[in-house]
């Protein structure tokens, strides 16, 4: 039976918890949108992390009270600016995720 030095497996440790700490937060990440209503509370996106479009709802009868470029447009004000707060959250969880990492307190000489 072979045993592991206290500090290889002290250092064993700290990689596991670092490794299950960083899986937890791409979970997160990978599951995260962001919403956005028009102010006329009449078109609403959802964007993933990566910015893309996953939802559109229009308010019913929208399409006759718009004409097709202002919602259009309307859509891609809205898309962009989630975007951005897609963005921010996914950076922010990111330095969540990697601030302050204790470093393993291995001795160097042992």
């Amino acid at each position: 039976m072979s045993s592991v030095h206290p500090e290889v497996q002290k250092a064993m440790d700290f990689a596991d918890q670092v490794s299950e700490r960083l899986m937890a937060s791409l979970d997160e990440m990978r599951t995260y949108t962001a919403e956005r209503l028009s102010e006329d509370r009449e078109i609403a996106v959802k964007v993933d992390m990566n910015g893309e479009l996953v939802d559109l709802w229009l308010k019913p009868g929208v399409l006759d009270r718009k004409s097709a470029a202002a919602i259009a447009k309307e859509i891609s004000r809205l898309v962009a600016a989630t975007n951005e707060d897609a963005a921010a959250a996914v950076a922010r969880l990111y330095q969540e995720t990697t601030a302050d990492e204790p470093a393993a307190d291995v001795d160097e000489a042992s």
